[in-house]
């Protein structure tokens, strides 16, 4: 995501936002719920509307309040609980609506459903739903209840242990006319809306349907529901449903919805519009000028700078205690029409009206005006979402407008701060295209993108240990300036040209801001295919207006939140005759070796994992562990660096290795290499060590290598580079983040990639002064396994799907192929060996379609004689699991950890170990729905 090129789309996808809404054929439904792909924008008409991959929603949030417990946060639970006496309340909303739905849609159905968890819930009394009023938010993912803040529990709204937490009007959410509506949105017994077939709950009425209506008209005031249980002289006082946080798809709560698309043409209309809240003073950031703040020294042949003497590091960052800011909301009319009369306006501060007034005058179209609250600072960084202003102006709508969407816009107080530059002849035809928030405003595009930013992709960035509530970072778009057209450089951030100074003493950055991006016209009209280009970089911008424009939030991450590309630490794997990876060694063989390391559930910043656990089987595609561990530990300090956060490791680390069944590898001898400048070569200077031992269980003390400092140097930002580490000196860029281990043991080799990321996790665990890695290899623990003979060649196969050509998975012939076509959860393959053997692997050989096969699976041996209940293979029962594939896939095995024949480089396999057991039968079942086939399936036992 580097490169000039790259950057010039940038710079123009940036601005270029959707044209007005072609007429669309009406009537879609869309299901929302949480880690479930939505497509809302997917049978539309146009190419550049197409939307065939879609998002993995995130914006499910739900909750139970307990009154037992009345400040514990149970928004990382898996059930969700009603109870007759009230002592138990659901939450439950479905956020993030204008993203998902048609920019100016119709609504026109909608459906919540839920499902009730076995043995704990009855079709008796009655269901009672009631739209929320007031904001909340679930609380932190992870494994038990604990000290989340600033999130629901049954006192508070938002818990915190400072005195800035917002209680409930009545514990409990109990106070109809502010905490929930007066009346209830749907009212049913449940026996009426309980299939037991299906074991689902449809709750669904009309009063539901205008609830909906108005939060996607009002995005800010979108709370949710809270459900309620009445058991009306049931037997059963508690009924419990399975949250958002159940690990099986089906059964999370969803919300179905229906709407017709968008008909009518640009509104004559008046539109008052928050356009952004700024405020003053202002103080300097860190900056790199490329003038001698980083010190570089050659390590492994490449230069490794640390960031010693940051420009502005001694000035002053925030404001002090006590001192007085000034926030200023600037507001305009981005209607067609002149506003003229009065509105009222009010200052919002932690949910509590700090100032009101009423605007009286006229604004003309594009016209702006300003207006100021004054406040002394107070704040203590542990926390940057728990302070936070809002303006709103015409709060009680007596005025028709174009949206009222862009009524209401909330500043984080502490956040990072963001300056956005827009070129005129850009920010004009931004201005004339329809947005997410239903208006025709430049300012909201990216005020939408920041709203996204920080609810979704910041906050449902959550891990079940290290970063259980997301990050507690946030980002401020604190100014928006319109320039003339041409000031701006296309290249780079699109900030002022570097003939233009724009500001004293910080050149071409103005450091006040922790992050600048802008958006410049493309001005190039002697390219020959100027205007080709153009239209595709419309078509492209149309759809991002709607579907959130990831680079937009890539590229400002590095800007205001030091976040560093981590895919810099992947490793492409090459193939025996072509070094076409980034390791481009042979390690004394006549070959390239073909293993790799990437990232399968990369964060936006390009690697990591973004599940909360190793359960999920779902790319979030928000920020990663590593990028949100990072913000967090970040708090206190402002921006101009980035990547610091990967010198936070413990001083030993251990790695553990183990081979097939986790039998540690006793005294494995180990062989370790440095990716340096992103690559690895058949050189001395990427050798970390000759050779190395492991203990008899299996633990290797990784080396320590000198970061060519004098002593351990901590950052201005906090971070310590030890002197002495397994990496040596570490380039923040992450381009020498990988080690890889050779590693021999029972007459076998492998090879293991080790990423410095995964050992951050150490330290930010706790773990300062050592910790202990698992290194999982590919040995079968036995050196008696007979690699030359392949014990399942010609024995009988049956399958449950393509049974007619099973055979053929064992045959010896990689020409032919069991194909099982479309196969489901469930789906298997058993082969009969016809007598015991004592089986250490299974191999997966394909010759083509590399990758196609049950993407996750388990494989399992029985040693029953055969044939019982009139079936040709054994049941169920009698088989044990040999390994299971859970955390990968196979098409990702088969890329990254595959070998090759080097004789025929389309013949690939991977090798599953296992510790040696007897077996008669093995069996691969399927745990995963997809399409399967396969060459060969081969069977290794020992001598």
């Amino acid at each position: 995501m580097t490169g000039k090129k790259m950057l010039a789309v940038l710079s123009i996808s940036m601005g270029m936002l959707l044209s007005h809404l072609p007429a669309l054929p009406a009537g879609q439904t869309i299901t929302l719920k949480r880690y479930t792909r939505v497509t809302g924008y997917s049978e539309a008409n146009e190419e550049c509307w197409v939307d065939r991959r879609g998002w993995i929603n995130m914006d499910v949030e739900d909750t139970t309040l307990v009154r037992e417990t009345p400040k514990v946060c149970y928004g990382s639970y898996r059930f969700l609980a009603v109870s007759a006496d009230g002592g138990r309340k659901s939450l439950i909303a479905f956020k993030a609506l204008n993203r998902a739905i048609h920019t100016g849609s119709t609504i026109t159905g909608v459906t919540l459903k839920l499902h009730p968890v076995d043995g704990r819930s009855s079709p008796e009394g009655e269901i009672w739903v009631y739209r929320v009023l007031a904001s909340w938010r679930d609380g932190g993912s992870g494994p038990r209840p604990g000290p989340v803040y600033w999130a629901a529990n049954h006192d508070y709204r938002y818990y915190s242990t400072g005195s800035n937490g917002i209680k409930w009007a009545s514990p409990g959410a109990a106070a109809k006319g502010r905490d929930i509506s007066r009346a209830p949105s749907f009212k049913r017994k449940l026996r009426d809306i309980y299939d037991p077939e299906t074991n689902t709950i449809t709750i669904s009425s009309p009063q539901m349907l205008e609830d909906v209506r108005f939060w996607y008209g009002h995005y800010y005031l979108n709370y949710g529901w809270l459900i309620i249980y009445n058991a009306g002289g049931g037997e059963r006082p508690v009924q419990v449903f399975h949250s958002s946080d159940v690990i099986e798809e089906e059964l999370r709560p969803s919300l179905e919805i229906t709407f017709e698309r968008p008909t009518s043409p640009k509104p004559n209309d008046i539109d008052l519009n928050v356009t952004y809240i700024s405020r003053t003073p202002r103080y300097l950031r860190y900056l790199d000028e490329g003038k001698g703040q980083y010190e570089y020294k050659t390590f492994r042949g490449h230069g490794v700078g640390v960031m010693k003497y940051p420009k502005f590091g001694d000035e002053k960052k925030w404001p002090d205690p006590g001192e007085e800011v000034t926030f200023t909301a600037h507001v305009k009319n981005k209607g067609t029409k002149t506003f003229e009369g009065r509105f009222d306006y009010k200052w919002i501060m932690n949910e509590k009206v700090v100032g009101a007034d009423t605007f009286n005058g006229r604004l003309r179209p594009g016209e702006e005006t300003t207006f100021e609250y004054k406040w002394k600072w107070d704040i203590d960084h542990s926390d940057h979402r728990d302070l936070y202003i809002v303006f709103q102006v015409d709060p009680d709508e007596k005025i028709k407008e174009t949206t009222k969407n862009n009524n209401w816009l909330k500043k984080y107080i502490e956040a990072r701060t963001l300056k956005y530059w827009v070129e005129k002849t850009l920010y004009n035809y931004g201005n004339e295209q329809i947005n997410a928030w239903g208006s025709y405003s430049f300012e909201d595009y990216l005020q939408w993108h920041a709203h996204m930013w920080n609810e979704t992709y910041m906050d449902k960035s959550r891990f079940d240990v290290i970063a259980r509530d997301g990050s507690l970072e946030r980002i401020s778009l604190d100014e928006i300036e319109v320039v003339p057209d041409g000031l701006l450089d296309p290249w780079g951030k699109h900030t002022p040209k570097s003939t233009i100074e724009s500001r004293p003493g910080t050149g071409l950055t103005d450091c006040h801001f922790d992050g600048e991006w802008g958006s410049s016209w493309d001005w190039n009209t002697d390219d020959a295919n100027y205007e080709k280009n153009l239209q595709r970089l419309k078509n492209f911008v149309k759809s991002r207006a709607v579907l959130i424009e990831g680079s937009w939030i890539h590229e400002c991450s590095h800007q205001c939140i030091a976040a560093f590309d981590v895919y810099w630490s992947n490793i492409e794997a090459s193939t025996p005759s072509k070094d076409n990876g980034k390791c481009k060694l042979k390690d004394g063989g006549k070959y390239y070796i073909t293993r790799g390391e990437f990232y399968q559930y990369p964060g936006i910043m390009g690697g990591g994992d973004t599940r909360p656990n190793e359960n999920y089987t779902e790319n979030t595609g928000l920020y990663s562990l590593h990028s949100v561990a990072g913000f967090n530990s970040n708090l206190p300090y402002r921006a101009g660096f980035f990547g610091e956060w990967q010198y936070d490791l413990p001083r030993k680390i251990g790695v553990k290795l183990t081979g097939g069944g986790g039998v540690p590898l006793q005294n494995a001898k180990v062989k370790i290499w440095q990716v340096s400048g992103n690559e690895i070569r058949d050189d001395d200077k990427y050798v970390v060590v000759e050779e190395v031992r492991a203990d008899a269980n299996g633990l290797l003390i990784l080396p320590d290598q000198d970061s060519l400092e004098d002593s351990d140097v901590t950052t201005a930002t906090g971070h310590t580079l030890l002197k002495k580490n397994p990496f040596g000196r570490i380039g923040v860029v992450g381009n020498n983040s990988n080690l890889l281990l050779r590693i021999e043991a029972f007459g076998q080799k492998d090879y293991r990639f080790l990423k410095l990321v995964y050992l951050n996790r150490g330290y930010w665990l706790g773990h300062r002064d050592y910790y202990e890695y698992p290194v999982k290899t590919n040995i079968v623990p036995s050196d008696r396994i007979n690699w030359d003979v392949n014990v399942a060649e010609g024995k009988t196969v049956y399958s449950s799907k393509g049974q007619d050509t099973a055979s053929k998975a064992a045959d010896g012939d990689l020409k032919t192929a069991w194909s099982g076509g479309v196969c489901e959860k469930g789906d298997f393959i058993i082969i009969d060996l016809k007598k015991k053997y004592d089986v250490g692997a299974v191999r997966f050989v394909q010759d083509d379609g590399h990758g196609s096969f049950f993407q996750r699976f388990k494989i399992e041996t029985s040693l029953h004689p055969g044939r019982e209940r009139g079936s040709p293979f054994p049941d169920d029962n009698s088989f044990n699991l040999f390994y299971e594939e859970t955390t990968r896939t196979f098409g990702f095995r088969m890329s990254f950890d595959k070998d090759v024949d080097p004789e025929n480089e389309n013949i690939r396999w991977v090798t599953y170990p296992g510790k040696p057991v007897p077996a008669r039968w093995m069996k691969i079942t399927a745990t995963r729905d997809g399409s399967a086939k396969m060459d060969e399936i081969q069977v290794f036992a020992e001598k």
